[in-house]
């Protein structure tokens, strides 16, 4: 086929692509701008489109565009605040940025929204970790791992958490204080 030939073959084929599809091919391309681009128009053609918003703010996510992203998460949230994905996101997001307590929220409404799924449980406690709440963490692991028994992740989490907290209450024993030393209580709030 000559090369006019092609390019016309081609162009066609691009014409007939949506701006989902555009911003697929770019971002597999790597033109991530590009992507980026074409996911905004989509969402210009239709503000409402969920499923571009999302992609948006993962991508905005993924390339650690996180206050962009945060917005998009955010705006998605406006379109279905039932949607635990997006509350992940938005968490996510937050808690790379270091928002802990801004995660915090959107984790547990990731939970209330869907309640069995063992990555948010483990997600939740990564983050009151970060929190000192020790605990708190430690529960979530559990948590994790009662709905996943597999689940590698949080079973090291779960064991590092149990020996930190066993060299604490080493320590306040052989110093001549009881109860758990410096690990905060966990007030067991799931909201």
């Amino acid at each position: 086929m000559p090369k006019s030939t092609h390019k016309k073959t081609q162009k066609i084929a691009e014409d007939k692509m949506t701006h989902k599809e555009k911003a697929k091919s770019l971002y597999e391309e790597g033109d991530v701008e590009g992507s980026i681009g074409e996911y905004r128009a989509a969402l210009r053609e239709d503000p409402s489109d969920a499923a571009s918003k999302k992609a948006l703010a993962d991508l905005l996510s993924d390339e650690d565009r996180l206050s962009e992203a945060i917005v998009e998460y955010r705006a998605l949230i406006e379109i279905d605040a039932s949607d635990p994905c997006a509350h992940f996101g938005l968490c996510d997001a937050c808690h790379k940025k270091g928002m802990i307590d801004e995660a915090l929220v959107e984790i547990k409404e990731s939970i209330r929204l869907r309640p069995g799924w063992p990555f948010y449980h483990n997600k939740k406690g990564m983050l009151l970790e970060e929190k000192s709440d020790i605990e708190g963490a430690i529960k979530e692991y559990e948590e994790a791992i009662r709905i996943k028994p597999d689940f590698t992740v949080a079973s090291e989490r779960l064991s590092r958490l149990n020996a930190i907290r066993k060299n604490v209450k080493r320590q306040g024993a052989a110093a001549g204080t009881s109860g758990p030393g410096r690990l905060k209580k966990h007030d067991n709030d799931r909201d």
